[in-house]
């Protein structure tokens, strides 16, 4: 979210007053106290600093002949006054406490000139009103120049060098201006920046906001933006190419050597900071205790013919190969011999395509014909670099009649694919780590622990940029529906969104995931809802996506999306009607097993101080098999008590939960560990230790 003329400042002075925090001594006994370290003098004092030089500049590099150029040598001159030595930690002394302002002023002049300058001096050079004009300009708040000023320790009276740290900042009140204009910052000050966010969708749109701003100042090389998944991939491409060290080892012609390292340790001479989005879904258990896990790819013809005739005859119908049918092949001898000393890794993989051929759609793939390419769901978009094994290989030959370039593509795809490792996500260790969240006070005791244990103990809550919310729940009535059967919740729905767009509101609906959508819309009930209707999925392609976002803050308009797109997705309202009416009318069909999951949907509407409503839609069955209530007992729960008994019956579950993850993160760092003993003995071209630790891996 951008911020112009037209949003409503909050008085510097009240903000800088309602700023908060606690700082975790002791992770571990989850005993906490007040920050107190907060300057609030010096902290308005280093906003008026920025405030002078911003409005100063944008006063200069706003005329239409203005040289940009100057501007960035000038920001680079005063950047390098304070920054050290690269692989040098930077001090956060008095006298870069005095030049920070003045840099992220500069920063954002040159954001708020890029972003909007030409439509400004649009206006002036036509004679326009120099008001509509000043109102055009896109401009940080106040409450986001005051949060990196106290990031980066202004304001602090006993912050010596950059922290690892926790903000909260209010869903939908700015966290991508944030995000770049950090970036920007740790980069001149002489840091590399790892952005990272769990939607490829989110990451690139955010990136998208401060491009060229990294551009104009020639920080790009030293920032970027990416999934997590990327995270890890490029956190071990760092060290080396493992992939290509694996199949010289498969091939016997891994040789001892002593790999130059000048280009690495020029690369990473920079100490890296990650700037995380949502942080509680970095430590979430989608990636908390799981495994980034790799692949080398054995491309040969004889692979390519023993998958083709594999496909071939479960395709036809007719009798399934067994392991004995491939090793009386030709092929499967000359196999041998190019991966000797392997016999049990080929067999293995061999049976691994006899039984991935049988679960080709098992897992639902997307082929981009454009691109001859094949890909998964994952978060809010489609990723074609996600491989599901054998049953993805075998989806290119059942697609092959629908391939653009089916020779080169077949060549490219018909590959052995050998695992030979995996890295536990939790095993991260950047030089700081600074996190944004907009759920941070609603953080449970795991989370908190799990955090402490990588330095982030310091919590800090920015105030919300409009005060008061205007968000409407009723806990104690008809926000709470549960319903007993699949008929009886659709009636439901369709009620409660038919009453929500008669009224001139926009609705938006999420349901857990598209499976779950899918359902609804194949329905006789989908019908019912009239014209006024669109569905937002990983796989609407984005032009559409950014349409149907942008459509459903609408009056009558109504929206239904999977759960992923109730982090991150600004819907934001324009539409004076829909805000008069009650503003956007959020449903959400399902509990979140994760009460910041449900915060975040809830964000969805009353944004940006503007009007919105929230209701829960339960079926009964759904409670019953997810959180294990017994048939009934919601029933037995007083209309008024509804929400705390969910909230109870969601806290049991995360109780539970976190058990699990404690024991999938010891297995997945034992993993982690003989996975990384590897990849050094790889490194090291000791080919007989390698062997041996591989064996064991793979066999895991």
């Amino acid at each position: 979210m951008c911020w112009n003329e037209e949003t409503a400042q909050k008085p510097v002075e009240d903000v800088v007053r309602s700023i908060h925090g606690e700082y975790y001594l002791h992770p571990p006994s989850l005993v906490s106290r007040p920050i107190t370290d907060i300057d609030k003098v010096k902290l308005l004092e280093s906003f008026e600093l920025y405030d002078q030089e911003y409005k100063s500049l944008l006063g200069d590099y706003l005329q239409p002949d203005a040289d940009l150029s100057v501007l960035v040598r000038d920001t680079l001159v005063e950047a390098r006054k304070i920054t050290p030595n690269p692989s040098q930690e930077m001090e956060f002394n008095e006298k870069s406490k005095q030049a920070i302002p003045a840099l992220l002023a500069r920063i954002f002049v040159m954001f708020t000139v890029l972003k909007s300058g030409e439509s400004y001096n649009r206006i002036e050079t036509a004679g326009g009103s120099s008001e509509l004009g000043v109102k055009l300009l896109i401009k940080p708040h106040n409450i986001q120049i005051l949060t990196l000023l106290y990031m980066f320790g202004c304001g602090s009276s006993i912050s010596t060098s950059l922290q690892s740290q926790l903000k909260q900042i209010r869903t939908g009140e700015g966290k991508s201006m944030i995000l770049g204009a950090a970036a920007a910052l740790l980069v001149l000050l002489g840091f590399r920046v790892r952005a990272v966010c769990y939607s490829e969708y989110l990451s690139n749109r955010d990136h998208k906001l401060f491009e060229e701003v990294f551009a104009r100042f020639g920080l790009q090389r030293h920032v970027k933006y990416s999934t997590i998944r990327e995270y890890a991939e490029d956190s071990i491409a760092a060290r080396g190419d493992f992939r290509d060290l694996t199949e010289k080892l498969l091939r016997g012609t891994l040789a001892k050597s002593k790999p130059s390292t000048t280009k690495i340790l020029r690369e990473n001479s920079r100490l890296e900071v990650l700037l995380i989005d949502e942080v509680d879904v970095f430590f979430g258990p989608e990636f908390y205790g799981k495994t980034h896990n790799i692949a080398t790819c054995i491309r040969e013809p004889e692979v390519a013919e023993i998958l083709t005739r594999i496909w071939n005859a479960f395709n036809q119908g007719g009798r399934s190969y067994q392991l004995g049918d491939i090793q009386s092949m030709p092929e499967y001898s000359t196999l041998l011999n190019k991966l000797p000393g392997h016999k049990y890794v080929v067999d293995n993989e061999i049976s691994n395509m006899l039984k991935e051929v049988k679960e080709v759609d098992a897992i639902p793939y997307y082929l981009n014909q454009d691109k001859d390419k094949i890909g998964y769901k994952e978060m809010d978009s489609v990723l074609y670099t996600i491989s599901y094994g054998y049953r993805t290989v075998f989806a290119y030959l059942k697609e092959s009649e629908n391939l653009r370039q089916k020779e080169d593509t077949l060549l490219r795809e018909l590959v052995m694919q050998i695992s030979l490792g995996r890295f536990s996500y939790a095993n991260i260790s950047p030089y700081r780590i600074i996190g944004l969240s907009g759920t941070l006070q609603i953080l449970g005791d795991r989370e908190k622990r799990v955090l402490g244990q990588y330095g982030l103990n310091k919590y800090t809550y920015m105030p919300s940029v409009y005060g008061l919310s205007n968000f409407k729940f009723d806990k104690a009535g008809s926000g709470i529906y549960f319903e007993g059967n699949e008929s009886d919740f659709y009636h439901r729905l369709i009620k409660e969104i038919r009453a929500a767009t008669s009224s001139k509101q926009a609705v938006i609906v999420f349901f857990s995931d598209d499976l779950r959508l899918k359902k609804f819309t194949n329905s006789p009930f989908y019908c019912q809802l009239g014209r006024h209707k669109n569905t937002l999925t990983e796989s609407t392609i984005l032009f559409d996506k950014e349409y149907i976002i942008n459509k459903a803050a609408t009056a009558g308009q109504v929206t239904l999306s999977p759960a992923i797109f109730g982090r991150g997705t600004d819907f934001f309202c324009k539409d004076q009607t829909v805000e008069k009416n009650g503003g956007v009318h959020i449903i959400q069909t399902f509990l979140s097993k994760d009460l910041s999951e449900e915060v975040q949907i809830q964000g969805r509407t009353a944004r940006q101080g503007k009007q919105g409503s929230y209701q829960l839609i339960l079926l009964e069955s759904d409670l019953e098999n997810e959180f294990g209530v017994s048939r009934g007992e919601m029933h037995q729960v007083a209309r008024c008590d509804r929400y705390k008994w969910l909230c109870k019956i969601r806290e049991q579950y995360q109780k539970n939960q976190a058990e699990i993850m404690e024991g999938n993160l010891q297995q997945a760092s034992q993993v982690d560990k003989e996975t990384r003993e590897y990849f050094d003995l790889l490194i090291e071209g000791d080919f007989d230790g390698a062997q041996k630790v591989f064996r064991s891996l793979y066999e895991i």
